[in-house]
């Protein structure tokens, strides 16, 4: 596999070392050459992270991960924020969000098959988790 997505709950996964799924993550992250995620996703990360660790930690992790060349991120823009709101109301029977939808759309678009998450609702969309 060359690319993978990364994931809100597996950036956070990577950097809590207490956390049950870190090594699992971190295992995966060393043998995907190329991950891609989204701006959204990095806020959520950055939120994520100083809440329930330390802003400073969130601070670093997020500029690691914009200077990272193993790493892309896609900045969400209107077309792409519209694309996944309407998957967002296609899918209103899925406990889906707004966030979920815009990465669904990053791996279409794509043509990713592999998450690296810790969310069932990969799997409901259809791709497959690593």
């Amino acid at each position: 596999m060359r690319s993978a997505f990364f994931d809100t709950g597996a950036i956070y996964s990577f950097v809590n070392r207490n956390d049950p799924d870190h090594e699992r993550v971190v295992r995966a992250y060393l043998r995907i050459p190329h991950l891609v995620t989204h701006s959204a996703v990095l806020m959520e990360a950055f939120s994520l992270i100083t809440k329930r660790i330390r802003k400073d930690v969130a601070l670093g992790v997020i500029s690691a991960l914009t200077r990272s060349p193993k790493v892309e991120i896609i900045q969400v823009d209107l077309p792409l924020s519209t694309r996944a709101w309407a998957r967002c109301e296609r899918f209103a029977d899925k406990e889906w969000d707004w966030i979920d939808c815009t990465s669904f759309e990053v791996m279409d678009q794509r043509e990713m098959r592999f998450a690296l998450a810790l969310d069932h609702h990969f799997v409901q969309a259809g791709f497959r988790l690593l």
